[in-house]
């Protein structure tokens, strides 16, 4: 297969009605979809309750993400939205703690 000079990540508001309606299908299950269809990384969203896409705001939870995400040999990226000095400084904290490269704020 020929090596694209892109890294292609699959984004948690792509599989939206998955994380929302499927049973059993979460932060972790979107991580094995996309590893087992070619993706480089995943983009989970962090916003509203529970951080959204990420099902928890336990540390407990961070770890199992960047656990799976090391595992699977996934990159991963934490988007959010508002620019509060302070949610910023709290979510660069959990975009560490799954081990996220980068958060991005719309």
């Amino acid at each position: 297969m020929t090596q694209l000079p892109f890294t292609l990540y699959l984004h948690s508001y792509s599989l939206r009605f998955h994380l929302r309606h499927v049973p059993g299908f979460d932060a972790l299950a979107l991580i094995d979809f996309a590893a087992d269809h070619g993706f480089d990384g995943v983009c989970l969203s962090a916003n509203g309750p529970n951080y959204r896409d990420l099902g928890s705001m336990e540390p407990a939870r961070f770890a199992q993400i960047r656990a799976r995400l090391e595992q699977r040999g996934l990159l991963c990226d934490l988007d959010t939205s508002g620019t509060d000095p302070d949610h910023l400084r709290t979510l660069l904290g959990v975009a560490q703690a799954v081990g996220a490269q980068k958060l991005r704020t719309y």
